[in-house]
């Protein structure tokens, strides 16, 4: 999904919010705008990775946007940009941010640095866990014996390791917020194999 450069789409009706947002982030991205909910569907496409949302919106909401884009095919991260203080109805708001207006452009292009993080560590741990797979049908199916003399195993056994540690790396990257919710995905996923994945 993600390269260097994301495409973000940013929607706010406010058009100094609007411009100014573009204008600190396409340095390093591309940047689309769009002006109230609807045309931010209407922008929305696989290319796009990110959308910074705002809230409060002539039409549909920035709620009821996020709505149907978690409806729809294509899954980018959301943030919700806002000067509203949150309040319980983010629980059914389906975003992977919310940020609090006014914002600065650094904590801006931190979000956006954060998604991308956190999609290199969800794209190694997919990996890992189709690579444990595997390792665990080959231990269910064959004795200790036949896995000691077998060389594919143990190359499976090696990108296992080095799956898991490019995973390590990865959560580092993503930051401590992400390492408990994931490590206990991961643990779970994982602990039906043979192969001691946590020391």
């Amino acid at each position: 999904m993600m390269g260097d450069e994301l495409t973000l789409l940013v929607v706010d009706d406010d058009r100094d919010c609007r411009e100014l947002f573009a204008f600190w982030l396409r340095d390093d991205h591309a940047v689309r705008t769009a002006t109230d909910g609807e045309r931010a569907l209407d922008e929305l496409d696989e290319s796009v990775d990110v959308v910074l949302l705002d809230r409060e919106m002539p039409g549909p909401s920035g709620r009821e946007v996020a709505r149907r884009i978690a409806d729809g095919d294509h899954d980018p991260y959301v943030a919700m940009v806002t000067s509203r203080a949150p309040d319980f109805d983010i629980v059914e708001t389906p975003i992977d941010e919310y940020v609090r207006k006014p914002v600065e452009r650094g904590e801006l292009a931190e979000v956006v640095a954060r998604f991308r993080r956190q999609e290199t560590y969800k794209t190694a741990l997919d990996e890992l866990f189709a690579l444990t797979a595997r390792l665990a049908t080959l231990e269910t199916a064959k004795s200790d014996g036949q896995l000691a003399a077998s060389e594919e195993y143990a190359r499976l056994r090696n990108r296992v390791a080095e799956k898991r540690a490019e995973v390590d790396r990865a959560i580092e990257e993503a930051g401590s917020d992400w390492a408990v919710a994931f490590r206990t995905c991961e643990v779970a996923a994982t602990q039906g194999t043979r192969l001691q994945l946590h020391p």
